[in-house]
């Protein structure tokens, strides 16, 4: 997924011998997610979606499917404002699997994208997927690193460990206590280059993601 991972665990004698068990359960964990979601593995299920021609009845995994249904469920609470069709539009700018851009987009560039642009492009048949306009790029960046901590602490729980801390990338779900009657801390980045620490939260049975604008991103007529 482009970005680190950590997962912390406060381990019981039921679970304490199992530990290289539960790491490579919860790599497999992640791994899954991204051989499933990934724009940047050619051979990801997403990218043969996003390679299907409109108006074709593609299968997706339940995986595939749980994250695709509730990205427009977001889009439509949101008016679109989270749309997860923008994937063409994210790698012209530069910040997808193409990599750094020489130059801007011009408004010719950027007008040819529009059709294809737009979460209504998108119709889900039960779990089967249809492309309702040519060039449809989907890109799920902003919500499948939520979903693989999910899916992580769903392994955790499997083993029947309650306490624990999972962040892939600033994504992060704890549950119960670093230790004995203390919540886990997590702090909070400050907003700029040059990092240090803006607040520190306390966690418990709760998850929270951040995000911000001041590592990537391109400076356009000042």
């Amino acid at each position: 997924m482009g970005t680190e991972y950590r997962i912390t665990v406060l381990l019981n004698k039921e679970n304490k011998d199992k530990t290289d068990q539960i790491e490579q359960s919860a790599i497999k964990a992640m791994e899954l997610v991204n051989q499933s979601m990934s724009t940047y593995l050619p051979e990801s299920e997403l990218n043969a979606l996003n390679n299907a021609p409109e108006n074709t009845k593609i299968e997706l995994s339940k995986p595939l499917y749980e994250v695709v249904s509730e990205s427009l469920l977001i889009s439509e609470m949101s008016d679109g404002a989270f749309d997860i069709t923008v994937g063409k539009a994210v790698n012209l700018w530069g910040f997808g699997v193409d990599g750094v851009i020489t130059q801007f987009p011009n408004d010719e560039e950027l007008g040819l994208l529009k059709p294809s642009i737009g979460y209504k492009n998108l119709y889900l048949d039960g779990s089967n997927m249809i492309k309702k306009a040519p060039n449809v790029t989907i890109d799920l960046s902003a919500i499948a690193k939520g979903y693989a901590v999910d899916r992580v602490a769903n392994v955790l729980n499997s083993f029947g460990i309650t306490n624990y801390l999972v962040d892939i990338g600033g994504e992060l779900r704890a549950s119960g206590f670093a230790q004995p009657n203390q919540t886990w801390r997590v702090g909070i980045e400050k907003p700029h280059t040059l990092g240090g620490i803006q607040q520190i939260i306390t966690l418990s049975d709760k998850s929270i993601a951040t995000s911000g604008d001041y590592r990537n991103y391109h400076i356009v007529d000042g």
